[in-house]
């Protein structure tokens, strides 16, 4: 069992790590700590093998921690900066993870840290893909970061997803939200007999489309391309 904890300072990310953390079995999440100061203390007393943390965070960035640390566990970066990689590979981490973190790539990190290991498991990796994983959906709800607010959304809401290279637009109802996220990323939180992919920068839900026509999707006043290599999972979806 790998022992882990979490820095993170942004609500929605801890989130992700947690369930991500949750799916692997050979992980143990011992604490999640929303500032660098409170996780040193911890880190100094207490065994852990894996850290996931964060790099601007207040007080004390992650990569000044990993400076401070005495006797440093594994660790894994996760933040929404490319440009600290060189000097977090200097400091010799695992692994350096830019937001958002697919739950492939997350794996691929996690497996890095298996295998950089001693003693922990006889097995050459944790786990590998394809796996079968829960929808991380909550009560047909999910959050988003929106600037600096968290903000809910109804996944019935939901009309259709819109990429803006390193945003989404997330047309729900009335409201047109914005947020850092992939449409990766944010179809792995969605379920798949509800939402499909049918363009590379734009997601539907199936129950809000009104009419198919040639290669394109109309939904009330919305016409969206469908894209031809993703043609055959929409007609795979509605059982044509």
């Amino acid at each position: 069992m790998i022992r882990c904890i979490i820095i993170e300072d942004e609500p929605y990310a801890i989130e992700i790590l947690e369930y991500y953390i949750s799916q692997i079995r050979q992980l143990h999440l011992m604490k999640t700590f929303s500032n660098a100061i409170d996780a040193l203390s911890y880190i100094e007393n207490e065994a852990v093998d894996l850290i996931f943390t964060d790099i601007e965070m207040p007080l004390l960035s992650g990569l000044d921690l990993l400076k401070t640390l005495k006797l440093k566990p594994k660790v894994v970066i996760v933040t929404a900066y490319r440009d600290y990689a060189a000097e977090s590979f200097e400091l010799e981490v695992i692994d350096y993870l830019v937001k958002p973190v697919s739950f492939p790539r997350f794996i691929k990190a996690v497996n890095k840290a298996h295998s950089m290991s001693e003693g922990f498991f006889q097995q050459p990796e944790l786990i590998s893909m394809p796996l079968k994983i829960e929808n991380p959906v909550a009560d047909n709800n999910i959050w988003i970061k929106v600037d600096k607010k968290i903000v809910r959304i109804s996944v019935e809401d939901i009309v259709y997803i819109e990429s803006l290279k390193d945003y989404i637009r997330i047309c729900a109802g009335k409201n047109n939200l914005v947020t850092h996220q992939s449409l990766n990323g944010i179809l792995e939180r969605l379920s798949a007999d509800k939402f499909v992919r049918i363009h590379k920068s734009f997601i539907v839900a199936l129950h809000k489309i009104d009419l198919i026509e040639g290669n394109i999707v109309i939904i009330k006043d919305r016409t969206i391309p469908i894209g031809r290599q993703y043609r055959q999972e929409l007609f795979s979806h509605i059982n044509l």
